[in-house]
């Protein structure tokens, strides 16, 4: 009889390989109206790819976080998805009028752009083909797709006092407009 422990079969729950995507635009002076983001927001909701749940908004940048939704495997397989597992941690939405360092990929790690998507700790290393398509129809651009492994997601953007957006009611001030006729008294 032998004194070695038996070996141990391998670990059948351990966390599957993940991976973290962004997409920036070709054209990275590419810059997204409010109304844009809006609308970008409104079709990953209404088709089931995220449920926004936090933002970081500012008066120059916006960050939006989302997680998964019904139909988030669309992202990345066709057809049905039985696995248990999320297909990825979240999804963050970067956009404004302050370009922001991009946070990996390109050569210049120095390179900054206003807009990108970053979908975190996916399953797959790729989208479908159908949704790159249908990014570029709602965006008007084109994107470029970079990888990396996954390690951790990273704590959302906090908006600093001094950047918070300011108030478009209060932004108005001035003389009160009135209606009508005044009348002076000799």
């Amino acid at each position: 009889m032998s004194d070695e422990a038996p070996e141990t079969p391998p670990e059948t729950s351990a966390e599957p390989k993940r991976y973290d995507i962004l997409l920036v635009s070709q054209n990275r002076a590419f810059n997204v109206v409010e109304q844009g983001l809006k609308s970008l927001v409104n079709y990953l909701q209404a088709s089931g790819l995220t449920r926004i749940y936090d933002e970081a908004v500012a008066e120059e940048w916006t960050e939006i976080y989302g997680k998964v939704g019904p139909s988030s495997h669309e992202l990345f397989v066709k057809g049905a998805y039985d696995d248990p597992a999320p297909v990825y941690h979240e999804l963050m939405i970067r956009g404004g009028t302050r370009p922001a360092r991009v946070p990996y990929g390109p050569a210049d790690p120095e390179e900054s752009c206003y807009f990108w998507i970053e979908i975190r700790g996916a399953l797959f290393d790729d989208l479908t083909g159908k949704i790159k398509i249908k990014l570029r129809e709602v965006m008007v651009t084109r994107f470029d797709m970079f990888v990396r492994p996954h390690e951790a997601l990273p704590p959302h953007a906090i908006v600093p006092p001094e950047e918070a957006p300011i108030d478009k009611k209060k932004k108005k001030e001035g003389p009160a407009h009135r209606v009508g006729t005044a009348v002076e008294e000799f």
